[in-house]
């Protein structure tokens, strides 16, 4: 019972902050994909050797 209080009163849960969060990772997450795609694709165009656990696929 304490470890839920203590976790509804920290500041991650607060609803402003919790918000400024969201709002942070839905921009990141999808900056990340794109990027890796572009990645991806440029490797693929240069014929790079490629295998399945390259950063590019595993971003």
């Amino acid at each position: 019972m304490r470890l839920i209080q203590r976790i509804s009163n920290s500041t991650l849960v607060k609803s402003d902050n919790l918000v400024h969060i969201i709002c942070i990772l839905s921009v990141i997450g999808p900056v990340i994909t794109v990027s890796a795609g572009f990645w991806d694709a440029i490797s693929h165009l240069q014929k790079e050797p490629e295998f399945f656990w390259s950063p590019s696929h595993m971003i």
